[in-house]
């Protein structure tokens, strides 16, 4: 989900706090039901007093304006998923069901879709159970709301103003209740395929419960099914938030078994990477055979495709020994795979990330990620002037320096021992392997043509680096 009017204030990171919430439950390895129950069930309170919230609330984003260290992470539920701007039940709904169900409800909206289950009236039904959740302004908490609002216009940190303070709560009072498409009656609360929930309190407590249900058939399948296609390229049932009468899984053994496990074991997500990083299904060749050259979908082999966006990024700069800063989109240090806001001011890594297929997180489709082959990525690769400059000042510099090679080189003075070693570690560099007596001739031949110079050993290395071997996981 994106927090896109938070970003229109750079001092407001929001998006990083949603993504540090995310990955400090990850890597505790908090169980992923446990994680969802802080998504579905979250209020901005989280049971805490009405000044106690405010308090904490004015820390959190007088932190998002001092820099990128906040304590948000360290909240037990992420009301920053409810707290989207013209987000109302029914794009709610949509974005439950695709995130922990992996179903497409948009169809269902205004149609049947001759080829899947799901009603308007089940669409409507299924909206119902966040017709409570709303995000302003509580009335026992509205006094003190306005009074820090009023305060917050006075108040400035690093020369901006902090936003607005909304609330994320539940409104027992005034459900809103979208009504059946045939007899305009309202209609139950009511999860997909499943009975009315209990009325009484948060529609989204029984909701909760219903979905974390052992028997249920769409929750442990649809996780399952996303961390199977992370690591595999394609989903047992392909796209990932496809589920549906008409598109069944492609082995859905595997996929209930998966399930079925990752269940018994207590939702554990690191014990389920383990399980399929162990198969043999994941640790297959790519290089194909007679028999399976032609397969797509059933893992016979190993499936080649292109790193994602963030780590052709960190490769990069892995492998040419010169890394950048994204000060301006994360701390210092940072890696582009910690990078967490949807709108990059960095306009290099902004560029980068778009050619590259990274999502702006206006959509609730994974589809939104793109790894499909396009020309802007291979001009880049080929011709981008940073590229250019981290080749010849990062790694590539650093071996000419050792034993003043770089003098020796343009005295000709370097023999094909030690450019081949240069060339070595270029290779291990980029390839993560030793180049093969083929490629190594062919390499030092290269800069000899080039009379033994500098610019023989850049084209080698620029070389690597468009290479499919460096850009696609195989």
């Amino acid at each position: 989900g994106n927090n896109s009017s938070a970003m229109e204030n750079p001092g407001e990171k929001r998006s990083k706090m949603w993504h540090d919430w995310f990955r400090d439950r990850i890597e505790e390895n908090v169980p992923y039901s446990e994680m969802v129950r802080g998504v579905v069930l979250a209020t901005s309170r989280d049971g805490r007093s009405i000044d106690r919230w405010i308090q904490d609330a004015r820390k959190q984003d007088e932190e998002a304006l001092r820099g990128f260290d906040n304590s948000y992470a360290r909240r037990d539920t992420l009301d920053l998923f409810w707290q989207r701007r013209n987000m109302g039940q029914e794009q709610l709904a949509e974005q439950t069901a695709a995130a922990f169900l992996g179903v497409q409800l948009q169809c269902a909206q205004c149609h049947k879709h001759p080829y899947d289950r799901w009603t308007q009236a089940d669409y409507r039904a299924y909206a119902n159970i966040f017709g409570q959740v709303k995000n302003d302004r509580s009335s026992e908490a509205r006094k003190q709301i306005d009074s820090e609002n009023n305060r917050r216009k006075k108040t400035k940190v690093n020369k901006k103003k902090l936003p607005n303070l909304r609330e994320v709560y539940v409104d027992h009072e005034r459900p809103s209740r979208l009504k059946h498409p045939e007899t305009n009656q309202p209609l139950p609360p009511t999860p997909l395929g499943a009975e009315a929930l209990d009325e009484e309190g948060d529609y989204r407590i029984p909701f909760f419960d219903w979905l974390t249900q052992p028997e249920n058939p769409f929750f442990a399948q649809a996780f399952v099914n996303r961390v199977w296609a992370h690591y595999m390229g394609v989903g047992i049932v392909e796209p990932v938030d496809g589920f549906s009468a008409a598109n069944p899984p492609s082995n859905d053994k595997l996929l209930t078994a998966l399930a079925e496990d990752f269940v018994a074991q207590n939702y554990d997500m690191r014990y389920l990477e383990r399980q399929i990083l162990n198969s043999q299904a994941y640790q297959r060749s790519s290089l194909p055979n007679e028999s399976n050259q032609s397969d797509k979908n059933n893992y016979a082999r190993k499936y080649p495709r292109r790193m994602m966006a963030e780590v052709v990024v960190d490769v990069l700069n892995s492998a040419l020994g010169k890394n950048d800063e994204f000060t301006r989109d994360a701390p210092k240090g940072s890696s582009a795979i910690e990078v967490a806001a949807s709108r990059i001011q960095d306009s290099n890594l902004a560029y980068v990330f778009n050619a590259f297929g990274r999502p702006t997180r206006t959509a609730i489709c994974d589809c939104e990620r793109s790894e499909d082959p396009a020309l802007p990525q291979i001009l880049y690769l080929m011709t981008d002037s940073r590229i250019h400059e981290k080749i010849r000042n990062g790694r590539l510099k650093e071996e000419l320096a050792k034993d003043d090679r770089l003098a020796k080189l343009k005295k000709k003075e370097l023999g094909d021992k030690e450019i081949g070693e240069i060339i070595d570690q270029l290779f291990l560099a980029t390839l993560t392997r030793f180049p093969e007596q083929v490629e190594r001739q062919a390499a030092i031949a290269n800069v000899r043509k080039q009379d033994g110079s500098e610019a023989g050993l850049i084209d080698v290395f620029w070389a690597l680096i468009n290479t499919r071997e460096f850009i696609l996981n195989h």
